[in-house]
């Protein structure tokens, strides 16, 4: 439902009332453009960023409504025949843990794991619990599975096991295939590093050039699932669009059982993605009447969204939220105001200024503070107080997308004469060329990305799963939005296809 005009409780903190009437719903083309010429002549003139218009189709969202009615309907009836079966095959007796593994693995892959966290985590636990045995270099592959699986599920896992300077002695083109397996396992589980784990970054470089080594002679398919995996890697891309990804492109070879209820999940799924954005595209508008006119639309969402969910917050746990959304809002307005004296002053930050201000201004900890009282079991004034603190967990994810949008947006920024990026502020600091400062931020996202592994996964992490998988995912969706381009300002021909693949067009069951 749309979000209700309100009381006022923002007004306190320092937010104006919303106009209580609604106007009655009007259609709008949405538009990605900052550029709006007010005809009062007493109003400024506002810089345009000249952005494209959005890949979203208006009236497509809106007819989005329900769904798609009956489509799938044969596939539908069998989900839940589909769910017993996998279950049945999770919990059937199998003698090697590396075949339970490898089955997660697949499971995961596929976007249906969130069907068995329990059975999942059952057999996780039992596998952490196991004596390592001697590792021989036919089970790299499944020790690195085990590694990437035990960690990003919060259980203890030793990087030790990962041996990573046999494996190099023992690559062959005569066992290809076990190779690529090997380094590709072994890659992915190296993007699961805490802070200070050297023996990962070792394996991550070395994986890294063996695969590139091994390209030219890998069979076409091989070749593209390692690109895909070097272009990006698993742990840092979005989960659902993986998954669609994984089935369009790796069913060979799958148990025809999960690709086919993975099919059908991802429709489900799908379903429920498209019913919501109608839902977000059919908002009515209730304007404050004292902003300017292009604010007021923007205003009215805001407004009524936080407090929706400040009003959920008190009758669900009976504390007030409405202070703290209201100082987040009042926080990322002091950072724009930041950003625009260093745009109109001659005040040039540092690297860390920025960065410490960039963090708020991306606007990931307001995001993350909305969605902390639907993903945590304990909501009360002291966990309140724990994330207003922007806690490490908050500041890393902010961090990631903080600098993959300076990485996606730096020249446009730079040709448009916007206030300077971190990447202009490295150069200038630094002395060193744009590819120097480049690399600079890469390692910076990467330092970024352990912060976020130890915080999430580690056993020191002060947040509840649900709310520390939002911090990873907010990080993923960073690094897939400004992936080889501005997705917002910008956005490309592969960006519509993953608005396409992700909530439009259905897998084929």
């Amino acid at each position: 439902m749309p979000p209700k005009a309100t009381a006022a409780p923002f007004a306190t903190a320092g937010w104006p009332a919303a106009a209580a009437t609604r106007r009655p719903s009007r259609r709008h083309k949405l538009w990605c453009s900052s550029a709006a010429e007010s005809p009062d002549r007493l109003q400024p003139r506002r810089r345009s960023a000249n952005y494209r218009p959005s890949s979203w189709d208006y009236d497509t969202l809106l007819s989005l409504k329900g769904g798609s009615g009956g489509r799938d309907r044969v596939c539908q009836c069998s989900h839940d025949q589909f769910k017993r079966s996998v279950k049945n095959m999770l919990l059937g007796k199998s003698e090697e843990s590396s075949c339970k593994v490898n089955l997660i693995g697949t499971i995961q892959r596929l976007g249906i794991s969130y069907h068995f966290e329990e059975e999942i985590r059952s057999i996780l636990s039992s596998i952490s619990t196991e004596t390592a045995n001697d590792r021989h270099v036919d089970g790299v592959a499944s020790m690195a599975l085990k590694f990437r699986l035990l960690r990003e599920n919060g259980f203890s896992a030793d990087p030790g096991l990962l041996k990573h300077n046999i494996y190099a002695k023992n690559c062959s083109k005569a066992t290809l295939q076990r190779d690529v397996n090997r380094f590709l396992s072994l890659y992915e589980a190296s993007y699961l590093a805490f802070r200070g784990e050297e023996t990962l970054d070792v394996a991550r470089k070395l994986s890294t050039k063996a695969l590139r080594d091994l390209m030219p002679s890998m069979p076409p398919h091989t070749r593209k699932r390692v690109a895909h995996a070097l272009d990006l890697p698993l742990h840092w891309r979005a989960p659902r669009l993986e998954t669609r990804w994984f089935i369009d492109h790796c069913a060979g070879g799958l148990h025809p059982l999960l690709l086919q209820f993975a099919k059908v999940d991802f429709n489900n799924v799908q379903r429920v993605h498209q019913e919501e954005l109608a839902r977000l595209a059919g908002w009515d508008e209730s304007p404050c009447e004292r902003l300017p006119a292009y604010m007021k639309a923007l205003y009215s969402v805001m407004y009524n969204t936080s407090n929706e969910v400040a009003d959920n917050v008190l009758k669900a746990h009976g504390c007030s939220m409405h202070s703290v959304l209201g100082k987040a809002w009042h926080d990322i307005s002091v950072s724009f105001l930041v950003e625009a004296k260093w745009h109109h002053g001659s005040c040039r930050p540092t690297l860390r200024e920025y960065l410490d201000n960039g963090r708020v201004s991306c606007s990931a900890p307001l995001l993350l503070l909305h969605a902390f009282p639907m993903l945590s079991s304990e909501v009360n004034a002291k966990t309140f107080s724990l994330i207003q603190s922007y806690p490490r967990l908050v500041q890393s994810a902010s961090l990631v997308l903080r600098l993959c949008n300076d990485s996606a947006t730096h020249t446009a920024e730079l040709q448009r004469g916007d206030a300077p990026s971190s990447i202009a502020i490295h150069m200038s600091e630094s002395g060193g060329t744009e590819q120097d400062s480049r690399k600079a931020m890469e390692d910076l996202i990467m330092e970024a990305w352990k912060a976020i592994n130890q915080e999430a996964f580690g056993s020191s992490c002060k947040f509840s799963r649900p709310f520390a998988k939002a911090c990873v995912n907010l990080a993923r969706i960073s690094q897939c939005v400004y992936h080889k381009g501005d997705g917002f300002g910008e956005p490309n021909d592969v960006k519509r296809k993953q608005i396409n693949d992700l909530f439009l067009e259905p897998a084929v069951c």
